[in-house]
């Protein structure tokens, strides 16, 4: 390797020597591409390795026989390359040699600019672990980049150094055997990053592996354990041409120049040239120079200078910058004075952090306040950015003036922004598409600009200008696709790049000032549209989130700025308020400076300085800050709750003068302040929701310093209503099959109720009940199903509400022992596991050591690992990472490990994992943690160096023993260590070495643990950082003196100071010292602090909370079950048997006496009773202590029940009762549960033990014999009473109508329930709907003549009143309509066209006949542009797809409203361009309906929720509705509009649209419900909408669909099934006596209010919880818990399906139909009763019974 070395180091110098050549040879405007490396291959001799290629192996004593590189044939069978040869990189297996990596490497002239790298490249085979290109620093043993092959996929190493696959479109880029790729690399020197492509598509850009400064070859490697060969073709280095220096600027002092500019693309150097003449000549003052600052010091006073600037490459020399001149003077001209001086104290520091020099700047951000909005201006402050936000709707022109920059965000309203900033003087930037033709930035013609939808791409066309961010080519702007904002500018606009398939749509393009826009007119400033469509934030890459950054910057100038003077800061500190001040630092950089090795509660004042050349300014405005300690967090917080409020109360923290109340809805996380400065060590919070679970949190504050939080408290208002509190402490065992639960005792509590949910699920169900103990046993459980349980209290009162839940999941144990078990080794148990399981296996190991080592594939999801005991389960192996692998060579750190964990949701508990290769072995891992989701558990760790290797993913250790010397805790993972011990095992031990990624917030978290070492270790470091932006923190951690005071390492290298992310919050013991430890590490603030909860860091993208992981088996026996013989039970007697069976050996104890068993473990006892309750507690414990419970109740009750009879509506005579009802009723109460028998009918009581009866007589005397029996057998005294009827007894209650027919077309025939004594037929009035059905309103009128009126007795004797009509009844019942042909009444009609003046009538129809699309459909909510002319270019719609061009709607009764009026104004002039209109819409309804009957919002297609069938505003229905009304040839459509063609392909597509509906409809457990706002037009299933419309049941929606079906003639027994099942629903989902307030000031929204029903919008599918949401998308169930925006922007709940139930409850369908009314009382039967006041009864056909 030696020889290698020095080779390859003369190779570089020969190519150093001979580019050295080259660059002097090259003219100053030469632009060829320099060639580094050009090589085909074509010309090399098969077999040979080409000329100036370096062969070696990773090891030595290999054989060409396994490794070798040489020039050969292309495959034939590869695919993608037409060459005849390549180069091959030999890899194969031999006995007789060993195993090694083939590398090749090429060397090129060192270069230290931009450089491009191409290569053809291919695999026969993909094989992991090989790195077919990697761009190397030889010279100095560096890597910029390596390109590496993963299972099947092709990816890079990244910075942290983890394998990350490419993707392309939201997928990764596989690697298939036999087929070439094209590489193409822009190495970029001066951003140390990579522009990668594949195969000519852009994949992204990517940072180097490590920084370098200088690179010299390129190298391939084949795999280090795995067999095959790499290919290469056409390689190719070049060096590009270099753009000219840019924004050169310069500044003077006392004889001496500074010049700054921009960098130059592809530059390696820079040459300076100076003239004292403008314009030159100019003389090369400086050449080689690799900075973009100059300082020229061989200059006089008062002479003026001019410089250009020009770059340098291998290609040769650009041209020259801008000149610059400037005058050198004796008199200074140092930089204005530092602002934005502030100030955070922490314990023992201070962080100062001010503006930037030029550059505090201020934006006022316009939207809506949605999440997207909130992110963009996250991103922007983050920035530095000042942002102020205003929503569109407020925002007025005068407000640009007090700002920088607007930037129009996407969620903004075209028509709240319109022109407002069309003359705004400051920058303004468009993310509003709508906004681009209103204010001249983009053509108007319709398709020119808008919103292009599944876009992922643009096309960079102008890549040397700034607002490029220096890429080129296709960029990938979002990860997912989307929409993508995009116009057509003027010709004086720079166009930066397109939409990536369709270059006329430009995406990003600006407006200099003074340049002119479509309209002609020049912008008064900088303006710039970029492609940003909101919501896409959580999308967009780092070349997207780069290319907003570079148009914020170009629009406010700050692109020309950033080659401002070297400017540098003095930062100065005294102790004295107005100084004297001390110079703390000087020539600091950055803009931000951390101070340590303070007092703590010192008062300190700090101002700051800023220094060029031109002399230091003068100071900035002084901050005052006071560095100190934490208080300590307040402890023992309880709370007592009561009616909608909870008294909290903890105990008093020493120091402390006042605290804050925090809460939140979700623990862990999101915790707002509820009441600040509370000066007691108690506090009520009120105005709560009984039921509703809060989490409370309190910190301490004192004058200089405060706390972190407590402890959270789960608390639960409740009303006075004397239930039991909620009980606390629940605990739970898992077994096989089987859960045993505990909890403390409630106060008060008589019982106990257990419920039970699926994990997550939160539907709970009852279990048991009625449990007098506070434990209990659920058994037959589904073994590796994780199952939430809850207990609640009960007592005379009620029962009180659930506890926190705890999560189980019971298993069957699978044994490992070492003699005396199914499987002797751990690894045998893991392979016994099924693969890919989604339930939970759990291994049990016995004590032992296993010396093996085990790999848990990733295969083996959900696997628990469970040790009999810590410290004697011991799971070890001895490799280290010089041990040979079975290649022969060294295993490497990662391999070296006794146990590697590949599978997500791993638990490990009781267990030592341990490597004991030894101390000073090298690396020797115990255990590799790849898997997410990884718990560990009071597990030990042992090892010495590189202990426990964390890789990326999230992990959690509780109680856990982590001991080692070296790096012992190590690797990229995002991990916390709750409650473990760290001990270290020799002097200077490093405890972490993270390699935390860049984009993780957290990494290491080390919480309420303890540092430990072996007696007398000291320098012990808490960590230094593997790679850059490692992240460690310590939390509340006691460390003991072996601790360094300055706490961490740099790892030998500055440059680490500036990325490492290292913390400590009130670390305690000797080795905690604030004051000494590194100033590039930072205590937290309290408030920093807060953040770091288990939730929050590890709450990733699903949530996880390893706190609610389920508890599992710990043992190897399960406790007894117990199976009983008897349930509860009401009893007679005294004596009761108590029977059943043990599953094993066990003792039993009943009702605490110990009973004996039978041989099979079956028993049977007698046990005495008392009276009342019996609680009987069988206990079973096994030889483990392993207790089964069963607990029954028996009551025992000897009483006979009596029966109270209500007074009987009878006469008493004699010996009997003479009764005028017939039947007869007979009501009563029991004394007791249980059943009452009438004549032996068994009849229900009701909850109360009353009950109601009727009983039907015969003539004559009749016995009537009533026995109460109750719950425990015993039989009442019976109750005899006769009656006799009399001989016109009828019904009990009021006279009603039992039947009203038209028996023919003049005559009704009204049947009554009895046989009436008297009859007046004023008491009833004959009434004819007048309305329409939409109206949901009949507004019945008498509108027959009554001729005649007589009674008849029928068959059943009742009377029957028979009238007769004047006017004529149609044979279905109904009456002829007497509709008017009103313009101005239109049924559907909802748009104010129609006025009645026929010249503004036509005008109006002409206005709508141009609006119309070719498709034939009109756009929604236009009504401001309807009311003139299209003038031929704006768009017709708002919704635009490139394949269908502009898209006609159906929502918001657009296209329906213009059919309708269009028909109107045809009848009412005849002119034909109405009607061709009409028709052409009605043709765009037909057509846009789906093959399985539905109709889309939008048509044609868009590619997003407008394509769902849609109920949302009643689009369908009322296109279904209007389609009726032109079959039926009803006003306005009763002309020739209409033919007999187009009305049987309508009543077609009718029927089709009504199967649709009724297959759409939701069914719950079997249940007809109702239908959600929009469906899937294939499926049927309910979808989702805008990210705050979640598939529900709509309250709101369904109402139309129902009144559609209502109106249906002839409806079949499915329609009937549908309207009868949403009505039912309708009722159950009502919120009755509460009132909804929309956009309610107070924010209270819902109200009781006895005479309204409200109804949600949404309902959960199966539960009918109401669904909330904000722009986020999350699901809640209460509307306080969504954004302030959402609540009162949109509409949660009203009385939609109020009328619809009114009208069903009365009328039912009533257009056309007549009803009788009863409007008097005068009419009477035997009993003296009369009719009910506004009964209604609808009147049928029977003309069948005509006499």
């Amino acid at each position: 390797m030696k020889k290698l070395t020095n080779v390859f180091l003369c190779l570089i110098l020969l190519l150093s020597i001979f580019q050295s050549a080259n660059v002097t040879a090259a003219t100053e405007l030469e632009q060829s591409k320099h060639y580094l490396i050009n090589d085909d291959f074509e010309n090399q001799q098969i077999g040979s390795l080409p000329d100036g290629y370096l062969y070696s192996a990773s090891v030595e004593g290999v054989t060409e026989e396994t490794s070798a590189v040489y020039t050969d044939q292309i495959p034939a069978d590869s695919t993608g390359n037409t060459s005849a040869k390549g180069l091959r990189v030999f890899d194969n297996d031999s006995g007789a040699s060993k195993r090694a990596r083939t590398i090749v490497t090429k060397p090129f002239a060192p270069q230290e600019g931009s450089f491009g790298v191409e290569l053809d490249m291919m695999e026969p085979k993909a094989v992991g672990n090989s790195y077919p290109l990697r761009i190397e620093d030889k010279e100095n043993g560096k890597t910029a980049f390596i390109i590496e092959i993963s299972g099947s996929s092709i990816g890079y190493r990244g910075s942290d150094g983890t394998f990350k696959a490419f993707t392309f479109e939201g997928k990764n880029i596989p690697l298939e055997g036999n087929s070439w790729y094209h590489l193409k690399l822009l190495v970029d020197m001066n951003d140390q990053s990579v522009e990668m492509y594949i195969n000519d598509d852009y994949i992204g850009n990517f940072p180097f592996y490590e920084a370098v400064t200088s690179l010299n070859s390129v190298e391939a490697q084949t795999a280090g354990s795995s067999v095959g060969d790499i290919l290469w073709d056409n390689l190719n280095v070049y060096v590009e041409p270099t753009d000219s220096p840019k924004a050169l600027t310069a500044i003077s002092g006392d004889k001496i120049v500074e010049l700054n500019w921009n960098a130059a693309k592809g530059a390696s150097s820079y040459t300076i040239k100076r003239s004292t003449s403008d314009g030159g000549p100019y003389e090369t003052i400086a050449k080689d120079i690799t900075e973009t600052r100059y300082v020229d010091k061989d200059v006089m006073n008062n002479q003026i200078y001019y410089y250009v600037v020009s770059a340098v490459n291998a290609v040769g020399e650009s041209q020259h910058s801008n000149q610059v001149s400037v005058t050198p003077t004796e008199i200074p001209n140092p930089p204005s004075a530092p602002t934005g001086l502030t100030a955070t104290s922490r314990n023992s520091q201070i962080d100062l952090t001010w503006d930037k020099f030029g550059e505090s700047k201020s934006i006022l951000f316009v939207g809506t306040g949605i999440a997207a909005d909130e992110k963009t201006i996250a991103h922007l402050e983050g920035k530095g950015f000042s942002v102020t936000f205003k929503k569109d709707n407020e925002v007025t022109s005068d407000d640009a003036a007090n700002y920088d920059l607007v930037f129009i965000g996407e969620s903004s309203g075209s028509g709240y922004i319109g022109k407002k900033f069309i003359n705004s003087k400051v920058p303004v930037i468009y993310a509003e598409p709508y906004v681009l033709d209103d204010v001249y930035l983009s053509s108007a013609t319709s398709g020119t600009f808008g919103s292009y939808e599944n876009q992922t791409s643009i096309q960079i066309k102008t890549s040397h200008h700034p607002l490029a961010a220096g890429l080129q080519g296709t960029v990938k702007v979002y990860s997912q696709a989307g929409s993508m904002n995009f116009g057509k500018p003027s010709d004086e606009a720079i166009i930066i790049a397109t939409a990536a398939n369709d270059e006329e749509k430009a995406t990003i393009f600006a407006y200099e000032a003074g340049a002119k826009n479509v309209n002609g007119d020049p912008v008064p400033a900088r303006q710039v549209s970029t492609f940003l469509f909101a919501g896409q934030e959580d999308a967009l890459t780092s070349e997207g989130w780069k290319l907003i950054d570079e148009a914020v910057k170009w629009a406010l100038g700050i692109d020309e700025n950033e080659a401002a003077s070297n400017v540098t800061y003095n930062v100065k500190r005294a102790t004295v308020n107005g100084g004297p001040y001390e110079v703390i630092a000087s020539n600091v950089e950055g803009t931000s400076y951390r101070d340590t090795g303070l007092d703590n509660n010192r008062n300190y004042f700090y101002v700051l300085s800023a220094e060029n050349i031109g002399g230091e300014s003068e100071n900035s405005l002084e901050v005052k800050a006071i560095p100190s300690a934490p208080l300590q967090s307040p402890t023992e917080l309880s709370a007592t709750s009561s009616d909608n409020r909870i008294t909290l109360n903890w105990k008093a923290v020493d120091g402390a003068t006042s605290y804050e109340i925090k809460r939140s809805k979700i623990k862990g996380r999101n915790y707002e302040t509820v009441k600040s400065d509370v000066k007691e060590t108690t506090y009520t919070d009120t105005g709560l929701t009984n039921g509703e679970e809060y989490y409370y949190v309190i910190s301490a504050n004192s004058e200089t310093a405060k706390s972190a939080n407590s402890e959270p408290l789960r608390a639960i208002a409740k009303s006075k209503n004397g239930v039991p509190d909620v009980p606390v402490n629940l605990k739970a065992k898992a077994g096989d099959s089987q859960v045993t639960l505990q909890w403390d005792e409630v106060n008060g509590a008589d019982s106990y109720i257990v419920k039970r949910s699926t994990y997550k699920e939160g539907e709970y169900k009852v279990i048991a009940s009625n449990i007098p103990l506070t434990s209990f046993q659920d058994v037959g459980l589904a073994n590796g199903e994780t199952y939430d349980y809850v207990i609640s209290a009960v007592n005379e009162n009620g029962e009180g509400f659930d506890s926190e839940p705890i999560a189980v999941t019971p298993a069957k144990v699978l044994i490992v022992a070492k003699e005396g078990a199914s499987y002797r080794t751990v690894q045998e148990a893991i392979n016994a596991v099924p693969d890919n399981s989604t339930k939970r296996h759990v291994i049990y190991i016995k004590n032992g050591e296993y010396r093996e080592k085990i790999t848990i594939p990733k295969t083996k999801s959900n696997l628990s690992l469970v040790g009999e005991s810590k410290e004697e389960t011991v799971l070890v192996y001895q490799d280290n990472a010089n041990t040979p692998g079975p290649d022969g060579n060294p295993l490497g750190t990662s391999k070296s490990s006794s146990m590697f964990i590949y599978a997500n949701d791993f638990i490990a508990k009781n267990i030592t994992i341990q490597n004991d290769s030894g101390q000073g072995t090298g690396q020797a891992v115990a255990a590799y943690v790849q898997g997410d989701r990884a718990y560990f558990e009071n597990v030990r760790f042992l090892g010495y160096q590189d202990t426990l290797y964390t890789h990326q993913s999230r992990q959690y250790y509780q109680g856990c023993y982590i001991e080692g010397d070296v790096d012992f805790i190590f690797g990229p993972a995002t991990a916390v260590f709750n409650d473990c011990q760290i001990h270290s095992k020799r002097d200077g031990s490093m405890i972490t070495a993270a390699s935390t990624p860049q984009e993780s917030e957290f990494g290491y978290v080390f919480m309420n643990s303890t540092i430990t070492s072996d007696e007398g270790i000291e320098g012990v470091r808490l960590g230094r950082p593997w790679r850059p932006y490692s992240a460690v923190s310590y939390i509340n951690t006691k460390m003991d003196s072996s601790i360094a005071p300055d706490g961490w390492d740099n790892w030998s290298n500055e440059a680490n100071e500036k990325t490492a992310r290292y913390s400590e919050f009130n670390s305690s013991g000797p080795g905690a010292n604030s004051k000494a430890r590194d100033p590039w590490s930072k205590q937290l603030t309290p408030e920093e602090a807060n953040q770091y909860t288990i939730q929050n860091i590890l709450k990733g993208n699903d949530g996880w909370d390893p706190t609610r992981v389920g508890i599992i088996p710990v043992t190897e026996i399960s406790a007894p079950i117990i199976t009983l013989d008897q349930s509860d039970s009401i009893v007679n007697k005294s004596s009761f048997t108590i029977s059943g069976k043990v599953d094993k050996e066990a003792k039993v104890v009943i009702n605490e006496k110990e009973i004996s068993l039978r041989q099979d473990n079956s028993f049977k006892v007698n046990l005495d009773l008392v009276k009342g309750e019996n609680h009987i507690a069988i206990k079973a414990i096994d030889s483990k202590g392993n207790v089964g419970i069963k607990v029954i109740k028996v009551v025992y009750d000897p009483i006979k029940p009596a029966i109270t009879l209500d007074s009987l509506k009878a006469e008493k005579k004699g010996n009997h009762y003479n009764t005028a009802y017939n039947p007869f009723p007979i009501s009563g109460k029991v004394s007791e549960a249980g059943s009452i028998q009438i004549n032996g009918e068994k009849i229900k009581l009701a909850d109360d033990f009353t009950f109601t009866s009727h009983v039907r007589l015969k003539p004559g005397m009749n016995t009537v014999t009533i026995t109460a029996i109750d719950l425990a057998g015993n039989q009442s005294k019976p109750v005899t009473i006769k009656l006799v009827p009399k001989g016109h007894a009828v019904e009990e209650g009021p006279v009603k109508i039992v039947k009203s027919e038209a028996i023919n077309a003049n005559t009704v025939e009204i049947t009554f329930n009895s046989k009436l004594k008297s009859f007046d037929p004023t008491d009833l009035e004959l009434q004819t709907a007048t309305n329409d059905w939409a109206d949901l309103n009949p507004g019945l009128k008498s509108t027959l003549t009554i001729e005649d009126v007589s009674t008849r007795v029928n068959k059943d004797n009742q009377t029957v009143a028979i009238f007769k009509t004047k006017e004529a009844f149609n044979q279905d019942g109904t009456v002829p309509s007497q509709k008017t042909e009103d313009p101005f009444h239109i049924p559907y009609l909802n748009a104010p066209y129609y006025t009645g003046n026929r010249e503004n009538d036509i005008k109006q129809a002409d206005y709508l006949v141009s609006w119309q699309m070719d498709h034939g459909g009109w756009y929604k909510n236009m009504e401001d542009k309807y009311n003139r002319q299209w003038d031929g270019k704006e768009p017709k719609s708002e919704m635009y797809t490139p394949e269908a061009g502009e898209l006609g709607v159906i929502d918001n009764n657009a296209t329906t409203n213009e059919i309708l009026f269009l028909a109107l104004m045809y009848k009412e002039t005849g002119d034909s361009r109405y009607k061709d209109s009409v028709l052409k819409g009605i043709r765009y309804l037909l057509e846009a309906q789906y093959e399985t009957g539905g109709w889309p919002q939008a048509y044609p297609a868009r590619g997003n929720y407008s394509d769902y069938v849609t109920y949302n505003d009643n689009a369908m229905i009322r296109v279904m509705n209007v389609l009726t009304m032109v079959a039926n040839k009803e006003y306005p459509f009763n002309t020739d509009v209409v033919n007999d063609s187009l009305v049987n392909q309508i009543n077609a597509s009718l029927d089709l649209g009504l199967d649709y509906i009724l297959k759409s409809q939701i069914k719950v457990n079997g249940k007809l419900t109702a239908w959600c706002a929009q469906h899937d037009p294939k499926t049927y299933e309910p979808k989702e909408a805008r990210s705050y419309e979640h598939p529900s049941i709509s309250g709101s929606e369904s109402v139309g669909v129902v009144q559609y079906l209502m109106s249906l003639p002839n409806q079949t027994d499915d329609v009937k099934a549908a309207i009868n099942g949403a009505l039912t629903w309708f009722e159950e989902a009502k919120l009755e006596g509460v009132k909804y307030v929309s956009g309610d000031p107070a924010g209270i929204y819902f109200y009781q209010d006895e005479s309204v029903n409200t109804w949600y919008r949404f309902y959960e599918i199966g539960t009918n919880k109401p669904i909330f949401s904000g722009r986020d998308g999350v699901i809640k169930h209460n509307i306080l818990e969504i954004e302030q925006e959402r609540r009162d922007g949109y509409r949660w709940a009203g009385e939609w399906p109020q009328k619809l139930l009114n009208i069903a409850a009365t009328t039912g369908y009533y257009e056309n139909r007549v009803f009788v009314n009863v409007v008097g009382q005068r009419s009477k039967n035997a009993a003296g009763e009369t009719f009910s006041l506004g009964e209604l009864h609808r009147i049928e056909a029977n003309f069948s019974q005509a006499k």
